[in-house]
């Protein structure tokens, strides 16, 4: 999970349009296609959840939550980076 979390940074950053490009010969990205298979990948996207779906509101809730699945582990990195010091 470590390096899948790791892998949805760097490709935050790299932005490419489709995941599969990170791994084509014309677009590659070393520091993505040699971390995980790219099935691999897509297989933890699609079951990757970190809520209960059965309180996840509907899309066309005002109060919809695109990223419910995973907000309990963007709620616990943001305040990691809030209690974390910035050396001097």
């Amino acid at each position: 999970m470590e390096m899948y979390l790791g892998l949805l940074v760097m490709m935050s950053i790299i932005k490419l349009p489709q995941i599969r490009m990170y791994r084509s010969k014309e677009t590659r990205i070393p520091s993505v296609a040699d971390v995980m298979l790219v099935n691999c990948l897509e297989k933890i996207k699609q079951f990757f959840h970190c809520n209960d779906n059965t309180k996840n509101l509907p899309s066309t809730d005002k109060d919809y939550d695109k990223l419910f699945k995973v907000r309990p582990v963007i709620e616990s990195l943001k305040e990691k980076c809030r209690l974390a010091t910035v050396p001097s």
